[in-house]
C-alpha cells in the first residue's frame, strides 16, 4: 500500500515497512526493502520487539536491537542527491543516538562519509556527511513527542568539491535549509546501512514504523504528497 501510485516512485531506493506483511511478517530476523532493491536488513543485538502504537505495527527501540543492510545498499546512494523520510513516534530522549547510518569505510567513521543520522535529546535528528577539512553537520526541527512525525532530510550531491545543502522537512511542510558545510573534498563511499545504530550508540526509546530512502531531493510537492499518501495510517 506504502508503494503504490500514491507515494512518489522516481528515484525511490529504500521502503520498509513494519507494518506490512511483504516487508516484515510479524516475526523473524529479516526485514525486507519494498523498492525495486530489495534489500535485506538482518537483526542484530537482541531483536527490537515488533509492537503496536496507536493501531500502528511498529518497532520499538529498546537499547540493543539493530538491523543491518546485507547488502545491496550501494542502491542507497547518501553520496549524491538523495532524500531520507522516517515515521517515528517519539517519547522523552534519554541520550543522543545514532538512528540511521551507513558504514564508514576506507579509514572513514559514519559521519564524515555518505551519512550519519543521530536522535538528539532535544527530539531533533542532527546529521552529518563528508570528512576533509572538516565533516558537514545540519539538524531538523524537534518531533512531537507522544505523537507519530513524519521527519525527512534531503542533501544535494557531495560527490564534487561543491558544498552540499541540506534540507528539513517535518510532516509534509516545505523543505527548509538547515546545513553547514565545512568540506570540500569528494564525499568517500560507504558500506552497509545500519538502523537504530551507529557511532553514537543504539537508540534506546522511540518506534520506527517506516523509512523510506530517494536517489534524488525530494521537492515541497513531493514530500507533502508522500505525507498526505501515509499519515491516515497513522491518525493524521
Amino acid at each position: 500500500m506504502y508503494t503504490g501510485p500514491n507515494i512518489p516512485r522516481d528515484q525511490l531506493s529504500m521502503a520498509l515497512h513494519a507494518d506490512c506483511s511483504r516487508s516484515y511478517p510479524d516475526s523473524g530476523a529479516d526485514w525486507i526493502d519494498l523498492s525495486e532493491n530489495k534489500i535485506t536488513f538482518s537483526s542484530y543485538g537482541t531483536q527490537t520487539p515488533h509492537t503496536t502504537i496507536g493501531g500502528v505495527e511498529c518497532m520499538d527501540f529498546n537499547s540493543s536491537g539493530y538491523w543491518q543492510s546485507d547488502s545491496g545498499h550501494q542502491n542507497v546512494d547518501i553520496g549524491g542527491d538523495c532524500t531520507i523520510a522516517l515515521w517515528m513516534y517519539c517519547e522523552s530522549v534519554p541520550s543522543r543516538r545514532t538512528i540511521f547510518e551507513k558504514i564508514g569505510a576506507s579509514g572513514h567513521t559514519s559521519y564524515q562519509t555518505e551519512i550519519a543520522v543521530t536522535l538528539e535529546t532535544s527530539r531533533a535528528f542532527s546529521y552529518y556527511s563528508r570528512k576533509t577539512p572538516n565533516y558537514d553537520h545540519a539538524s531538523t526541527s524537534a518531533m512531537t513527542i507522544g505523537a507519530w512525525n513524519l521527519m525527512s532530510i534531503k542533501l544535494s550531491t557531495g560527490k564534487t568539491t561543491a558544498a552540499r545543502t541540506g534540507f528539513y522537512s517535518k510532516n509534509g511542510a516545505a523543505y527548509i535549509s538547515n546545513y553547514a558545510s565545512r568540506s570540500n573534498t569528494a564525499v568517500a563511499e560507504a558500506g552497509a546501512i545500519r538502523i537504530g545504530y551507529g557511532y553514537a550508540g543504539r537508540v534506546a526509546v522511540g518506534y520506527l514504523a517506516s523509512i523510506y530512502t530517494y536517489n534524488k531531493m525530494l521537492s515541497d510537492a513531493e514530500i507533502n504528497q508522500l505525507y498526505n499518501a501515509t499519515k491516515t495510517k497513522f491518525g493524521l
